[in-house]
C-alpha cells in the first residue's frame, strides 16, 4: 500500500459536518485512547466540525496505521494535528498526547492556528497539559 493510500485510509473516519455556529468562536474538546496513549483534541471550528463519533473512530484506527506503537508521543501528536488540519481546517487546534502511568507521564501538546486568527479570551480558558 502506498503512503498516500495509507494516509487516506487513516483519515477516512474523520467525517465532517457544516459548523452550525460559523460566526462564533467556541471550543470543542474531544478525548480518545490511541493504544496506551490518551489523546485530547481541542479546536475552534471554522467552516466544519467533526461529526459525532468521528474522532473516536479515527483514534481506534490509528494503532493500525503503524504496526506496533507510534515511534513517539510527538510523532503521534503531529500526525493527528496534520490529519485534523487537512480534514476540517479549524481556526485553532491543539492536540495533547499523554503516555505512561501517573508517576511517569510523557505529555506533548502541539498547536496550530489560521493566520491572523486571535481570541485570547477564549484561549485563556484552555487548560495547560
Amino acid at each position: 500500500m502506498s503512503s498516500s493510500s495509507a494516509l487516506e485510509l487513516r483519515r477516512a473516519g474523520l467525517a465532517a459536518l457544516a459548523n452550525p455556529g460559523g460566526q462564533l468562536d467556541y471550543l470543542v474538546s474531544l478525548a480518545a485512547a490511541v493504544g496506551t496513549a490518551n489523546v485530547t483534541l481541542r479546536y475552534v471550528p471554522d467552516r466544519l466540525v467533526l461529526a459525532p463519533g468521528a474522532f473516536e473512530r479515527y483514534a481506534a484506527e490509528l494503532p493500525k496505521a503503524i504496526p506496533g506503537d507510534w515511534p513517539s508521543p510527538e510523532a503521534l501528536a503531529i500526525a493527528i494535528l496534520h490529519d485534523i488540519n487537512n480534514e476540517i481546517v479549524p481556526r485553532w487546534l491543539q492536540v495533547t498526547v499523554a503516555c505512561g502511568v501517573v508517576a511517569a507521564t510523557h505529555a506533548v501538546a502541539v498547536v496550530d492556528q489560521q493566520p491572523n486568527w486571535k481570541n485570547p479570551g477564549l484561549l485563556a480558558r484552555v487548560g495547560a497539559l
